[in-house]
């Protein structure tokens, strides 16, 4: 799948990121979907790399991966897998190593937010 169209496609899902006890959870889920909205950039190929972390406890395994960077702002950026169809949270520069965290799944939302 592109890797736009499924940004936009998680967003428009249900999502299990945290609320932190927020007293309505849709709305707060909603202003976190437009802030992540305001910071989608067009798909970017990059070479991503686990932490050491990840690779222990995570779910990766691999020593490099080929993902798409389809938003971020300094130096986090939420990644797209098209071979597994998910995302995840990386460190790093575009155009430089970036490095996995250690987690994926389909629900972009909560792979940004935590």
């Amino acid at each position: 799948m592109d890797p736009g169209k499924a940004l936009l496609e998680s967003l428009s899902k249900a999502s299990s990121t945290p609320d932190y006890g927020a007293s309505d959870r849709e709305v707060f889920l909603e202003k976190q979907r437009e802030k992540l909205r305001k910071i989608i950039i067009s798909p970017t190929s990059v070479t991503a790399h686990p932490s050491n972390w990840a690779k222990e406890h995570g779910v990766f395994q691999d020593e490099t991966y080929e993902m798409f960077a389809v938003a971020g702002e300094g130096e986090n950026w939420l990644l797209y897998h098209p071979d597994s169809e998910s995302f995840s949270l990386a460190r790093g520069k575009l155009g430089s190593r970036m490095e996995l965290i250690g987690f994926r799944s389909k629900d972009a939302l909560a792979e940004w937010y935590g």
